[in-house]
């Protein structure tokens, strides 16, 4: 069987990543490495994780903070597997997640990366909801397409799932890379960068949790602001490359994407000005100008990507 390389790129998250560690350890599937990149931490994460002395698990230190999106390159270039998986560091894998997704792939050799149904849990691991990309099929495995990825989410939302949903294989994630400078949307435009290589291969079974952190309403809109940013610039990318994509997503799809990511900025204009915020208020304004500008232009091709490498 091929090496299944687990990455936990980790950064102050000492009170869960015992658990993802152990997690992943604890896989069916027992050709596996195990590899924790820290990124600075300051809390007990080195501390916690230096307590598991399986051969299979490893430890990396960055030298300098390099941030979320990086981080998380770095793991990927530090894998010896043929496939690849990203846990972050509070997120936790079932029993059988490597090994389901591992043998999907093996199976179809034209999916480019394999996702499933997952767990949302709280900090506490109590179960919240339970996501499906597909609301209800009896295969084992489902191929989706762009095409219907697009359709479900409007390209608004991440459908797939978080990193630690995900699957990938090495050879793809020498063409693909996450790109630091989306901090919102990170994952949900690498998976875009992968599916314009080939669907995605998609199990219903839940084999992953993500851990959902309650934070402040100050953070939330902010949050929302950044990931209205980067879906504009999703948009302009996709505008860009949809006549190489042989129908899959349409100018229209574009449109709705940026109407959206414009009525997003609105109400984060108005909802921080009536709480006094006026930095949120005001950058909210200039992303509701800046998407508007992209509405009315003909093809979704204006404005400079440079800033997204």
């Amino acid at each position: 069987m091929s090496l299944i390389s687990v990455c936990i790129p980790s950064f102050n998250h000492g009170r869960f990543v015992g658990r993802s560690i152990e997690s992943a350890l604890a896989q069916t599937e027992t050709d596996i490495e195990v590899l924790l990149i820290d990124d600075g931490s300051t809390d007990e994460t080195l501390e916690v994780a230096r307590q598991y002395h399986d051969p299979r698990f490893r430890i990396s230190i960055n030298p300098s903070r390099l941030g979320l999106g990086a981080n998380f390159n770095r793991a990927l270039d530090a894998a010896h597997g043929e496939y690849l998986k990203i846990l972050c560091d509070d997120d936790l894998l079932y029993p059988g997640a490597l090994k389901t997704l591992r043998d999907g792939l093996e199976a179809n050799p034209s999916a480019s990366f394999a996702t499933s149904a997952w767990h949302v849990i709280d900090e506490s691991a109590r179960v919240l909801e339970t996501k499906r990309l597909v609301p209800s099929t009896r295969e084992t495995y489902r191929s989706v397409s762009l095409k219907e990825v697009a359709r479900s989410s409007w390209l608004f939302r991440n459908v797939i799932g978080g990193p630690s949903s995900v699957l990938f294989r090495k050879a793809l994630m020498r063409e693909v890379h996450f790109r630091p400078a989306f901090k919102q949307m990170l994952d949900f435009e690498c998976w875009l960068q992968l599916l314009r290589r080939g669907p995605l291969l998609y199990s219903p079974m839940v084999l992953s949790a993500y851990r959902h952190h309650v934070g402040t309403q100050s953070t939330h809109a902010w949050e929302q602001c950044q990931a209205a940013d980067d879906l504009l610039a999703i948009s302009i990318e996709l505008g860009r490359e949809r006549r190489q994509m042989e129908g899959a997503i349409s100018l229209s799809d574009i449109k709705r994407l940026q109407f959206l990511c414009v009525l997003r900025a609105a109400s984060g204009t108005v909802g921080s000005a009536a709480r006094g915020n006026l930095v949120l208020a005001q950058r909210n304004w200039e992303l509701c100008k800046k998407g508007t500008q992209y509405l009315r232009g003909a093809d979704s091709l204006e404005g400079d990507r440079s800033a997204y490498p």
